[in-house]
């Protein structure tokens, strides 16, 4: 089975001196693989492209879908902190536009498969995110909540999986050296993320 994984600069790897979460999920299960040798183990893709939104996935989603699709496929999806942004005072994107946008997302990931998982937004450090040092542009949690909120109710009505990460990562927040840029986990935010994805991932691809 093939994990892809589609998303922004965080799923990226980002700030993460080990290449991040999915980065990490790999390793894990390339371990497996080397460990046993059994290669029914999943391998994992990272599709994320820094300073995606859902109308650059939308875009992208299929064609990186059939080039890869040579296997059983699971989806997983984590999409939205710069949907939630704003240059200078204007949003870039309606609330309702995300949630139609994640609408169309999880129907044509169900052309492909029916294992899908959307992981949730993080939080940011608004002292260095409004604005943020490369720009006029505004990230805040307020924006963020209701993002993630408009994708857990998409979620739920599309009948997909949903990861929450957000208040798991505001602990670490409040430590300067892991959100050094305000808007990026360094590698312990990463391992949180690790910490609350990988087991979601391991139940889709039993």
């Amino acid at each position: 089975m093939r994990v892809l994984v589609f998303g922004d600069s965080i799923t990226q790897g980002f700030w993460d001196s080990e290449g991040g979460w999915v980065a990490l999920i790999r390793k894990h299960f390339d371990a497996l693989v080397i460990k046993d040798r059994n290669y029914d183990h999943p391998s994992v893709f990272n599709l994320g492209i820094s300073a995606d939104t859902t109308r650059n996935l939308l875009a992208r989603f299929e064609a990186e879908i059939d080039a890869r699709a040579r296997e059983d496929l699971a989806l997983v999806v984590s999409i939205g902190v710069n949907d939630s942004h704003q240059a200078g005072t204007d949003p870039i994107m309606s609330l309702n536009e995300y949630g139609e946008n994640i609408a169309k997302l999880i129907v044509m990931a169900k052309k492909y498969t029916e294992k899908i998982l959307f992981v949730g937004l993080s939080p940011v450090v608004e002292s260095r995110t409004t604005p943020v040092s490369w720009g006029d542009y505004n990230y805040t949690n307020n924006r963020l909540i209701e993002f993630d909120s408009k994708l857990k109710q998409s979620c739920l009505e599309g009948n997909v999986g949903y990861v929450e990460i957000f208040h798991k990562l505001q602990g670490a927040q409040q430590s300067s050296e892991h959100f050094i840029d305000g808007l990026h986990p360094d590698n312990n935010g990463h391992d949180i993320i690790t910490r609350l994805v990988l087991p979601e991932i391991e139940k889709l691809v039993s």
